[in-house]
Protein backbone atom coordinates (compact mmCIF):
# COMPACT_ATOMS: atom_id res chain seq x y z
CA UNK A 1 0.00 0.00 0.00
CA UNK A 2 1.35 3.53 -0.57
CA UNK A 3 1.26 6.45 1.79
CA UNK A 4 -1.53 7.91 0.17
CA UNK A 5 -3.43 4.52 0.28
CA UNK A 6 -2.66 4.56 4.08
CA UNK A 7 -3.47 8.00 4.78
CA UNK A 8 -7.45 7.18 2.95
CA UNK A 9 -7.74 3.97 4.61
CA UNK A 10 -6.58 5.46 8.43
CA UNK A 11 -9.73 8.38 7.54
CA UNK A 12 -11.85 5.95 6.44
CA UNK A 13 -11.39 4.11 9.90
CA UNK A 14 -11.38 7.31 11.41
CA UNK A 15 -14.48 8.19 10.04
CA UNK A 16 -16.21 4.50 11.54
CA UNK A 17 -14.79 5.03 14.83
CA UNK A 18 -16.88 8.17 14.88
CA UNK A 19 -19.72 6.23 13.54
CA UNK A 20 -19.52 3.77 15.74
CA UNK A 21 -19.12 5.85 18.86
CA UNK A 22 -22.42 7.45 17.95
CA UNK A 23 -24.31 4.52 17.72
CA UNK A 24 -23.15 3.44 20.62
CA UNK A 25 -23.76 6.76 22.25
CA UNK A 26 -27.16 6.10 21.05
CA UNK A 27 -27.58 2.61 22.19
CA UNK A 28 -26.31 3.83 25.74
CA UNK A 29 -29.11 6.08 26.13
CA UNK A 30 -31.75 4.00 24.65
CA UNK A 31 -31.05 1.22 27.66
CA UNK A 32 -31.10 4.23 29.81
CA UNK A 33 -34.56 5.67 29.11
CA UNK A 34 -35.67 1.80 28.80
CA UNK A 35 -34.56 1.10 32.22
CA UNK A 36 -36.16 4.27 33.63
CA UNK A 37 -39.18 3.31 31.82
CA UNK A 38 -38.95 0.03 33.80
CA UNK A 39 -38.09 1.35 36.78
CA UNK A 40 -41.17 3.99 36.66
CA UNK A 41 -43.64 1.04 35.54
CA UNK A 42 -42.49 -0.98 38.82
CA UNK A 43 -43.12 2.31 41.06
CA UNK A 44 -46.69 2.32 39.69
CA UNK A 45 -47.21 -1.09 40.13
CA UNK A 46 -46.13 -1.08 43.46
CA UNK A 47 -47.94 1.84 44.18
CA UNK A 48 -51.29 0.25 42.59
CA UNK A 49 -50.76 -3.35 44.88
CA UNK A 50 -49.68 -0.89 47.75
CA UNK A 51 -53.61 1.15 47.33
CA UNK A 52 -55.36 -2.63 46.02
CA UNK A 53 -54.11 -5.13 48.65
CA UNK A 54 -52.73 -2.89 51.22
CA UNK A 55 -50.10 -4.56 53.68
CA UNK A 56 -47.22 -6.25 51.42
CA UNK A 57 -48.01 -9.44 53.17
CA UNK A 58 -51.11 -9.63 51.41
CA UNK A 59 -49.48 -8.26 47.88
CA UNK A 60 -47.74 -11.61 46.92
CA UNK A 61 -50.73 -13.88 47.52
CA UNK A 62 -52.95 -11.91 44.40
CA UNK A 63 -50.63 -11.08 41.83
CA UNK A 64 -52.40 -11.18 38.39
CA UNK A 65 -51.05 -13.15 35.36
CA UNK A 66 -49.51 -9.88 33.73
CA UNK A 67 -47.41 -9.44 37.22
CA UNK A 68 -46.26 -12.97 36.50
CA UNK A 69 -45.08 -12.29 32.93
CA UNK A 70 -43.18 -9.14 34.01
CA UNK A 71 -40.24 -10.50 34.80
CA UNK A 72 -40.52 -12.40 31.44
CA UNK A 73 -40.42 -9.03 29.83
CA UNK A 74 -37.47 -7.57 31.68
CA UNK A 75 -35.08 -10.43 30.70
CA UNK A 76 -36.63 -10.02 27.52
CA UNK A 77 -35.48 -6.20 27.47
CA UNK A 78 -31.94 -7.44 28.73
CA UNK A 79 -31.60 -10.03 26.48
CA UNK A 80 -31.93 -7.16 23.26
CA UNK A 81 -29.46 -4.86 25.16
CA UNK A 82 -26.99 -7.90 25.35
CA UNK A 83 -27.18 -8.40 21.55
CA UNK A 84 -26.56 -5.00 21.04
CA UNK A 85 -23.84 -4.64 22.91
CA UNK A 86 -22.52 -7.99 21.63
CA UNK A 87 -22.95 -6.57 18.31
CA UNK A 88 -21.49 -3.38 18.64
CA UNK A 89 -18.40 -5.28 20.51
CA UNK A 90 -18.29 -7.58 17.39
CA UNK A 91 -17.82 -4.36 15.24
CA UNK A 92 -15.38 -2.60 16.87
CA UNK A 93 -13.08 -5.88 17.22
CA UNK A 94 -13.40 -6.47 13.20
CA UNK A 95 -12.44 -2.79 12.76
CA UNK A 96 -9.13 -3.15 15.18
CA UNK A 97 -8.41 -6.33 13.24
CA UNK A 98 -8.36 -4.16 9.86
CA UNK A 99 -6.47 -1.31 11.35
CA UNK A 100 -3.90 -4.28 12.55
CA UNK A 101 -3.54 -5.71 9.66
CA UNK A 102 -3.44 -2.22 7.99
CA UNK A 103 -0.76 -1.35 10.29
CA UNK A 104 0.84 -4.77 9.34
CA UNK A 105 0.82 -4.59 5.79
CA UNK A 106 2.51 -0.81 6.21
CA UNK A 107 5.71 -2.37 8.51
CA UNK A 108 6.18 -4.69 6.46
CA UNK A 109 6.24 -2.81 3.08
CA UNK A 110 8.70 -0.84 4.99
CA UNK A 111 10.94 -3.26 5.92
CA UNK A 112 10.89 -4.75 2.52
CA UNK A 113 11.22 -1.08 0.91
CA UNK A 114 14.28 -0.78 3.43
CA UNK A 115 16.17 -3.69 2.06
CA UNK A 116 16.98 -2.35 -1.28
Amino acid sequence: MTREELIRENEKLKEEIADLKKENDSLKTKTESQAQRIDNLMEQLLKRNKALFGRKSEQEKYLTDGQMELPNVLNHSFGMVRKLELHLVGRFRAFVNRHLIALHVRDTASVFASNF
